[in-house]
Parts: structure tokens; sequence; C-alpha cells
């Protein structure tokens, strides 16, 4: 996990070498933390985005409606953002299932913020900020994992800036995925099938019997391979254990060839 959170931050160096002040976990800079102010009010000026008149509405509905099946085996992403807030467990599910323009004036004006929201914030940004990517159904995954660590790893007094660093991370983790988000990039060499072809001939190499079992049955390996590349199967363990996992896939330079045969080794 260390390796990890290094590995995601080294980037948020100042160009000059100029830090914060006050003490610093090493987690960003303040010149990355306001840049993600202003993309907040550059793009989503609302607490509760009850409407968006910019042209993005597609773009909010489809982040919105993913967020609200993102990990719904955690209870934490349905949690208040203020620890000290006390509201029965029911009734922000309940909340949480409703599209924000649906919310009644009295809804909005007692609204409480979760953990949720902010992840959708995040992706609608993101998608904003991208607009040759967008946000594409998966994503959520990917930020949820990223955020769990930082809410939960978060050092008493830098609660602020957990939003803004998960953002960054995300963003940076994105820049190596994006391709195979991309239909356009499919064949590309960092695209989705490039990926999957490297699974294919590792299998057929290392696991002749299993391959063949593939090809006698027509087994087609995208109807499992393309969710696991593209999620980096943060959707097919806890979360803990996609932690463990992340920590060993991204200190190897090699990642997605070291992926490849972690894919061989749930199939074998």
């Amino acid at each position: 996990l260390l390796f990890f959170l290094f590995f995601f931050f080294f980037f948020f160096q100042a160009e000059d070498g100029i830090r914060d002040v006050e003490r610093s976990r090493g987690l960003g800079d303040v010149y990355k933390r306001q840049e993600y102010n202003m993309l907040r009010e550059k793009y989503i000026p609302e607490l509760i985005p009850t409407s968006l008149s910019n042209g993005r509405e597609s773009l909010w509905e489809d982040v919105e409606k993913d967020i609200k099946r993102t990990r719904a085996d955690v209870a934490f992403f349905i949690e208040p953002l203020d620890k000290r807030t006390r509201v029965d467990a029911s009734l922000l599910y309940d909340l949480s299932q409703l599209r924000k323009h649906e919310l009644s004036p009295a809804q909005q004006a007692s609204y409480v913020m979760t953990h949720a929201d902010v992840l959708g914030r995040i992706l609608y940004i993101y998608g904003c900020r991208h607009p040759d990517v967008l946000y594409v159904q998966g994503m959520n995954e990917l930020l949820a994992v990223i955020y769990y660590i930082f809410a939960k790893d978060c050092i008493g007094g830098y609660e602020e800036f957990v939003e803004s660093d998960s953002f960054f991370t995300f963003e940076n983790l994105m820049d190596e995925l994006k391709d195979s988000f991309n239909e356009k990039m499919d064949k590309k060499s960092g695209g989705i099938r490039a990926k999957l072809k490297l699974i294919e001939e590792l299998i057929e190499r290392s696991r002749k019997d299993l391959w063949k079992v593939f090809q006698d049955q027509g087994i087609n390996i995208d109807i499992f391979a393309i969710k696991w590349q593209m999620l980096l199967l943060s959707q097919d363990f806890t979360i803990p254990d996609v932690i463990r996992l992340w920590d060993s896939l991204l200190a190897d330079a090699a990642r997605f060839n070291f992926f490849s045969y972690v894919c061989l080794a749930l199939l074998v």
C-alpha cells in the first residue's frame, strides 16, 4: 500500500518546489488542490446538482445512475461525510436512490452529503475535463477503491483534501487505462484487444488443456476478461483484497503483463 500511495503522488510535487508550509503527509500540494477547487466551481458549482444547464446533462445522468449501485455491499459509501452527523441509515439509502432533480425542496434543504456524492462529483468533473474519454461505466468501481483508501487512511486535519487527492489519483490511473475505455482505441497497442490478446497467448502457451476446452466449447474470453482488464478486478473482490492486489500490480513496471498472469491464475 505504501508503494501504491507513493506511485500515484510523485506528480503532486509543485513545479517550483514550493509546498504547503503546514505539515504534509506527502499526498499532494496546494496547487493541485486549488486547481481542483476551481474545477468544481467551473463544472459543478452546486453542492447538490439538481440541475445542470451546461450541455452535459447526459454525462451527469450516466454518472448518477452508476453511483447508486457502486459497491452496494459496502455501507461506507452512503455514510455521511460529516462523522458527527446522526441520520437513520435507511433514510440515507432511500435518498441515495433518488436522482438529485427528484429531491423535493424540503429534501434538498435537509440533504446529508455522503461519500457516494463525492464519487459522483469526481467522475462528473473527470468527464468534463476529458471530453475525449467522458465517463464510461466501470470507472466508478476504480474510483471507489481509490477514494476508500484516502477516506479511511485520512490523518486528522486532512479530510478536506480527500476529494481533490482522490480526483488526481484517479486521473493519473486513467492516463494508463483510458484506452481500454475508448472503443476507437480497441485495436491499438494500449487498447482492450491488445490486452486480451496477451491473456489468450498466455493461456495457449502455458495451459494448452484449458485453451483446448475454450476452443472446443467456443468460449470467448471476452465474456470475463474484458471486465477484468478494464476494472483491474476492482468489482470481483472485497476492497481490502483489491488494495492488496493493486499494491503488487502497480509496483510492477510491466504491470499489465503481470496482470495477465493474475487473470490466468483466476482461471486455473
